[in-house]
């Protein structure tokens, strides 16, 4: 038990003290893992496996691959140090707020207990009070105090100085209780004793997560994280904290920070770099735990018959237990080494950082990824892409490819403009063409693109409200451009743009029949199209019904603009030095006279 003299002593300040300490230790990793990613490594060391290295700049060959792999761990224990101490700074943030909380309650109650009268003990806290003089003593006939009798009722001031008692006995309990709670989950924010960030390390910082999470409420609750709010909303309770409370909530809450439309690129950025990295890290030990499946070789025959039935026997038992969880986990982890590989990628003939601005990996059934190249708040032209159906987060790979592409004949196109690309998927892309003929799939996925977009307006630093200081251009592939015409008309919403400019892609169809229907004026409408399957797949959608009256995006009568294209198929449309690609680049940054049309 906390004695009364231990709280009446103890100081909140030096626990909140320590904490600026580690919050110092986070940011100065964060500062240092940022510059050595993205001004040293990047810019010294290129990736050897990139597909174009300019031999030009920066160092190449087996020495720099060594001195290159050495950085990138450093980055990663920079990376571990900057979220375990942004850990320990919130933990005792919040402990300090109890104590502090515990001892306001105590000093309210010993003064309230003195202003009536009592006196408070400073060794143990107990509550006592001296009988009322009488008035008359020493007068004539009166000589002892005993002898007077007060008008006040001694049993009510006992009852009155218990209750200040119980006071005091409360807060002392308070503080007993959070040191209780709080002391062995300070005790476990400790790293292992090696110089090896491994998988187990980021598990564990999840569980660290997860012990702290279950006593901070009194401190930071989850709940006050708002939920299903306008991107607006969002920004206003993140500029309503004080930068402490912000740092912290990124360290205990970084999945729920992560997913706010309206917060800051790089705030988002940094709290779902730690979801990446612990559920990279949880991810490998569990595919680690495994056992291997057992071989099955080639039916022998004759008397070993029964042998290999019972081999037989134990793969089934393997894939009905194993079979499934390993396809995930191993789906996952390649979803995540693909968006690895973009971060490492950074200085790659000129690109500029990423930032992880949505992760999830069983998010609205296939993953979700929002990755960008170059941070959106600061952008002059934005593009925020959508992919189409057969995407996952396994297979993130080519799209985030296609984003880099982007950036890149963009930047080319205009060089003196600052460029943010998108990768957007957070919504459950079809699996196939029989879900692809559904409208299902975009009807639910088109109020969390308008969010995601009315939110990077809200972040930008030249916001107007809508969509921001930047010109932004809004870009659907395949069924992805189904799910930018839901989000463009659907809802309470369609008298709001939803871009300055959209781009469809071998589209089968955006919910409406004309590009004046869209909401931001025909001549702002962009459309192509491919051969082959591209073509089978806009008279599929055309088909389907995904464009009122059987009206597609590349059909003259739907009234916007068609550009050349020179896609050999469905999915050419960024292949590099592509007429298709460039004329994409010309609409992103509202090079308009420059794209090539039908």
């Amino acid at each position: 038990m906390l004695s009364y003299r231990t709280l009446r002593q103890v100081k909140p300040a030096e626990f909140e003290q320590a904490a600026d300490g580690y919050h110092a230790v986070s940011t100065a990793a964060r500062v240092s893992k940022d510059r050595l990613a993205h001004q040293i490594v990047a810019k010294t060391f290129p990736d050897p496996a990139a597909s174009s290295v300019d031999k030009s700049e920066g160092l190449v060959g087996e020495g720099a691959s060594a001195a290159r792999a050495r950085l990138t761990r450093l980055t990663d224990s920079l990376h571990y140090t900057q979220v375990e101490c942004g850990l320990i700074s919130a933990a005792l943030n919040a402990f300090a707020a109890e104590l502090r909380a515990a001892k306001k309650k105590l000093r309210t109650a010993e003064l309230e207990a003195r202003n009536a009268g009592f006196t408070v003990d400073g060794t143990d806290g107990s509550v006592s009070w001296r009988s009322e003089e009488n008035p008359f003593l020493g007068q004539k006939g009166v000589t002892s105090q005993d002898s007077w009798v007060p008008l006040a009722d001694p049993e009510a001031k006992r009852v009155e100085a218990q209750t200040f008692a119980d006071r005091i006995g409360r807060a002392l309990a308070d503080a007993a209780e959070a040191d209780e709670r709080w002391a062995p989950k300070l005790r476990r924010l400790k790293a292992q004793n090696d110089l090896t960030v491994s998988a187990a390390d980021w598990a564990d910082v999840h569980g660290d997560q997860g012990a702290v999470q279950k006593v901070a409420t009194p401190y930071l609750d989850e709940s006050d994280i708002p939920r299903g709010r306008d991107p607006e909303d969002n920004a206003a309770w993140w500029k309503g904290l004080s930068a402490q409370e912000q740092a912290d909530y990124v360290s205990l809450y970084p999945a729920s920070v992560g997913a706010l439309d309206g917060v800051p690129a790089d705030v988002r950025d940094e709290a779902n770099r730690a979801v990446l990295a612990e559920k990279k890290g949880h991810y490998q030990l569990e595919l680690a735990s495994i056992p291997p499946k057992p071989g099955l070789y080639a039916h022998p025959g004759g008397s070993d018959a029964q042998g290999w039935r019972e081999q037989r026997e134990r793969v089934r038992e393997w894939e009905e237990k194993y079979g499934s969880r390993k396809d995930r986990l191993e789906r996952n982890l390649r979803g995540i080494s693909h968006i690895d590989e973009r971060f490492a990628a950074t200085g790659n003939d000129g690109l500029p950082p990423a930032y992880l601005l949505g992760f999830d990996a069983t998010g609205e059934g296939n993953g979700k990824v929002i990755l960008a190249n170059g941070n959106p708040d600061h952008a002059d032209h934005t593009a925020v892409f959508v992919p189409g159906t057969g995407t996952d987060l396994g297979q993130i790979g080519g799209n985030i490819e296609r984003g880099e592409r982007l950036w890149t004949e963009s930047n080319r196109m205009s060089p003196d403009t600052k460029i943010s690309t998108v990768l957007w998927f957070d919504y459950d892309a079809p699996d196939g063409i029989r879900e692809a003929a559904q409208g299902s799939r975009a009807e639910n996925g088109g109020p969390r693109l308008r969010s995601f977009l009315e939110g990077t307006g809200v972040a930008h630093d030249g916001s107007d409200g809508r969509t921001g200081g930047a010109h932004t251009t809004v870009i659907g592939h395949s069924y992805g451009s189904t799910t930018i015409g839901e989000a463009a008309y659907g809802g309470s919403w369609k008298d709001k743009p939803l871009a300055d400019d959209m781009l469809f892609v071998g589209s089968p169809g955006v919910q409406q029949d004309h590009a004046a229907d869209l909401g931001i004026g025909a001549e702002h409408v962009w459309a192509m199209g491919g051969a082959w399957d591209d073509h089978a797949v806009r008279l599929g959608g055309r088909a389907a019904g995904h464009g009122d009256d059987f009206i597609i995006p590349t059909d003259e009568r739907f009234g916007g603009n068609v550009m050349r294209s020179d896609s050999p198929d469905h999915s050419g449309f960024w292949n590099e030095e592509s007429l298709s690609l460039r004329n994409q680049a010309a609409v992103i940054t509202g090079r308009d006279d420059r794209a090539e049309l039908e």
